[in-house]
């Protein structure tokens, strides 16, 4: 039967659902990212810890999509934005593809790191001058390990 008033047959407001707070394109796992939202621990959590008793039970290998070896875990670089915690390719792959990319892109490294070291001068001159302290104390003292030559 029509309504003469416009007005059309709801449900009362305790009946309908609450509206999510995660609509959008990517609405994937949601349940995960309430369980972030609602136990700020978790959400400062590794992506292996939030996962659970998943992450005990995870394999310790890995196979790098750049160059199809199959690698330990400890071979890939940390990365929050992948699902496991660690980076798509391996440590060996990334490294080559950004050396590479250097070689390639010179002028916007070196325009890029200059810019960083402008913006940052204060900051990394304070830690390079406690670094060579401690440095300095350290070798006094018979303690300094110096770097393998690398061959």
């Amino acid at each position: 039967m029509p309504h003469t008033d416009g007005s059309r047959d709801k449900a009362p407001q305790a009946a309908r659902a609450a509206p999510s707070k995660f609509r959008g394109r990517n609405n994937t796992n949601t349940l995960a990212r309430r369980v972030l939202v609602l136990d700020p621990v978790m959400a400062k959590a590794s992506p292996s810890r939030r996962l659970g008793s998943v992450a005990r039970t995870a394999p310790r290998t890995k196979r790098c999509t750049a160059c199809k070896r199959l690698k330990p875990l400890s071979a890939f670089w940390r990365r929050a934005a992948c699902a496991d915690g660690r980076d798509r390719w391996c440590g060996e792959c990334r490294g080559g593809y950004f050396r590479n990319w250097c070689a390639a892109h010179r002028a916007a490294y070196n325009t890029r790191q200059r810019a960083y070291y402008r913006r940052n001068r204060a900051r990394l001159r304070a830690y390079n001058r406690e670094y060579q302290r401690r440095r300095r104390r350290l070798m006094r003292s018979g303690r300094w390990k110096r770097r393998r030559a690398v061959g």
